[in-house]
């Protein structure tokens, strides 16, 4: 039998959005617009318009980085390229998230390891994508090891990535891996990590809890589904990253940047192109 997974002591403690937005603005009047970048985006995926709207007036700052070589401003720029602006953005943001793969850069691999296992504006390619997850992962992105997880055909290893990207702060990958234990039928160690993320989710996420009980066995493990604002659960959902719904017997869930708004607020409105 394999070893026991077992939830960490806790996920890390996210910044509250007022302190996101100050650190953001500060970064911005030292002329750090890369760490101003991140602090709105970390905002807008806690469901602040103002983070959104501050994040995608930087991506002009944030080119001008990219174009003089940097890969983390190209990284940051292709998510937000990504999440907030309207499609005509998209070949910038494959250039950007390329070149910053391209240069090493964690979330640059797992990026543009994103677009090419859902082929978004590229050829679908998973073995590439395969191989760009693992760098990023071994870098300690947590969002690299996330996807990672669903690419691996070692099933220890999936267990143990899921587990360190909720270590990490990725308090899904706990969900996830609860599905996963689930499914080997090691329904234990699954409803400590429905419990553990269920205690640790963040603010505005949106998690559906059934429990039950069948006539003499042991109560049924705690599922969750994530859901976007007040609409039916779908396919697909944006809640920082992205996310497959589909169960882990049929289909892989994958986090796209890492720089996604949160699902149902007011950021999910798109804004202009750039």
């Amino acid at each position: 039998m394999s070893e026991i997974i077992e939830p960490p002591a806790g996920a890390p403690m996210p910044a509250s959005v007022p302190d996101l937005l100050g650190r953001g603005r500060s970064a911005a009047e030292a002329g750090d617009w890369i760490a101003a970048a991140h602090a709105w985006v970390q905002a807008a995926m806690r469901g602040s318009l103002e983070g959104a709207e501050r994040a995608t007036r930087a991506a002009v700052e944030l080119r001008l980085s990219a174009d003089a070589g940097s890969a983390e401003a190209a990284a940051l720029l292709a998510g937000i390229l990504l999440e907030y602006f309207d499609e005509s953005a998209l070949p910038l943001a494959v250039t950007y998230a390329e070149a910053s793969a391209e240069a090493g850069n964690p979330a640059g691999q797992r990026t543009y390891g994103y677009l090419l296992v859902e082929g978004i504006g590229v050829e679908p390619d998973p073995v590439a994508a395969a191989g760009l997850f693992r760098p990023a992962a071994e870098s300690g992105d947590d969002y690299g090891t996330f996807n990672l997880a669903q690419h691996t055909d070692d099933a220890d290893e999936s267990l143990r990535l899921l587990a360190r990207a909720a270590g990490q702060g990725l308090v899904e990958a706990g969900a996830v891996l609860g599905d996963r234990l689930s499914s080997m039928d090691r329904d234990a160690e699954a409803l400590n990590w429905y419990l553990w993320a269920a205690h640790e989710r963040t603010p505005g996420q949106c998690t559906r809890r059934a429990a039950g009980t069948a006539t003499g066995s042991a109560p049924r493990p705690i599922r969750f589904r994530r859901c976007a604002g007040t609409s039916p659960c779908s396919t697909t959902v944006t809640a920082t990253g992205f996310m497959k719904l589909s169960s882990w017997r049929r289909a892989p869930h994958y986090r796209r940047t890492g720089y996604a708004r949160q699902a149902g607020s007011p950021a999910s409105r798109p804004p202009r192109s750039p």
